[in-house]
Parts: C-alpha cells; sequence; structure tokens
C-alpha cells in the first residue's frame, strides 16, 4: 500500500512541476531556416549565434553575428538591433538586459 501511495505522490508531483513555459517550446519554421542558412555559410566567423529570449513576455530569436546582433519576433520580423557602432542596448525603447535567455539554439564552434 505505501507503495502505491508513494507512485501516486510521484505522479501528482510530476504533473504539478510542469510549467506553461515547456508549452509551445519549438522553434519557428523561419528562426529554423536562418539557422540553416548561417550552417551552410562556410564564411560565418566562429562564434555566431542563434538563441531563444523571453522579452516583453513573449519569446524573441537573436541572431548575435558578434559586433552586432538582430532581434526577431516568432515570424522572423526584425523588432531590434544590439551592439553595432552605438553600442545600442535597447529594444522597443527597453533595454535588453532585462530578457531572460531561455536556450541556445546554435552556435557555429
Amino acid at each position: 500500500m505505501k507503495r502505491i501511495t508513494a507512485l501516486y505522490a510521484l505522479l501528482i508531483v510530476t504533473v504539478l512541476s510542469c510549467s506553461k513555459e515547456d508549452v509551445g517550446n519549438e522553434i519557428p519554421a523561419c528562426v529554423l531556416e536562418k539557422v540553416n542558412e548561417l550552417k551552410a555559410n562556410d564564411e560565418v566567423p566562429q562564434g555566431v549565434s542563434v538563441s531563444e529570449y523571453l522579452f516583453e513576455g513573449r519569446r524573441v530569436y537573436v541572431e548575435d553575428q558578434g559586433t552586432v546582433a538582430f532581434v526577431y519576433d516568432r515570424n522572423c520580423n526584425t523588432i531590434g538591433m544590439l551592439g553595432g557602432f552605438a553600442g545600442n542596448t535597447k529594444v522597443n525603447g527597453r533595454d535588453f538586459a532585462e530578457a531572460k535567455l531561455i536556450r541556445e539554439i546554435w552556435k557555429r564552434q
């Protein structure tokens, strides 16, 4: 009886530990297309990466080229640019340092 109770308790804890952020964790097709283009280009330098962030309550994707980074929405519309000559740190008037890194999708090693 104790084993069954422990098994049910473990099952309940597992189900309740899932968060809403786990849902819809797939990468949009246009972002995968950008990653595939970068992978196929032998001239893309080491360190270039594509990452997923949570920013302003939505998922955004950052293509970091080293000196400049492009910020895209899930439809690959450019919503901002970071770095560059001026060292910009803002997207939509908000500091991108507030963004939460979800995962690195790809990086040229």
